[in-house]
């Protein structure tokens, strides 16, 4: 990987040092006005950590879907891009009927083996561009973009469906 520098107004450094074109080695710092970036190539050991680093950031560590926080950043992305564009967005929130039953009955072992169960379940009916994500306790959301009302329901519907379907 090479960095050049077309002859902008502020320079670009690496590693401090001003430069007009240099290859990157890793860790490198690029200095380009104000930004400073660290060039790490995908294959480092540090690369890798820090891609799992934000995995686990945006991931729900019982049931493996994404998490609130990973929710939030996606709606606040997606609502605005569809009124921007003038698509349709859609959400389904998903509300475990009984679920305290569940673990007052069998323990929160249990409870926790119906989470990941109905995650399962559900993840192999979403598109690629819909975004599972855990709310909160029981609580799941759905988030289907370019998806009008009619569709998020017929979607509701067939994951209602294949959670009723076989017993957990």
């Amino acid at each position: 990987w090479f960095i050049e520098d077309l002859g902008s107004t502020n320079g670009t450094q690496v590693n401090d040092v001003r430069i007009t074109r240099q290859a990157l080695n890793d860790g490198d710092l690029l200095r380009c006005g104000t930004t400073v970036v660290k060039f790490l190539p995908s294959h480092s050991i540090e690369a890798t950590y820090h891609v799992e680093v934000y995995r686990m950031s945006i991931t729900d560590g019982l049931t493996g879907v994404h998490n609130k926080r990973y929710l939030l950043d996606v709606l606040d992305r997606d609502i605005g891009m569809a009124a921007r564009l003038g698509n349709q967005l859609s959400l389904i929130m998903i509300d475990i009927d009984h679920f305290k039953k569940i673990n007052d009955t069998y323990g929160h072992l249990a409870g926790d083996q119906a989470l990941k169960e109905m995650c399962r379940r559900i993840e192999p009916r979403l598109r690629s561009t819909d975004v599972l994500a855990r709310y909160g306790g029981e609580e799941f959301a759905v988030v289907l973009p370019a998806t009008p009302r009619e569709g998020a329901m017929q979607v509701a519907e067939t994951l209602r469906a294949t959670i009723e379907a076989e017993p957990f």
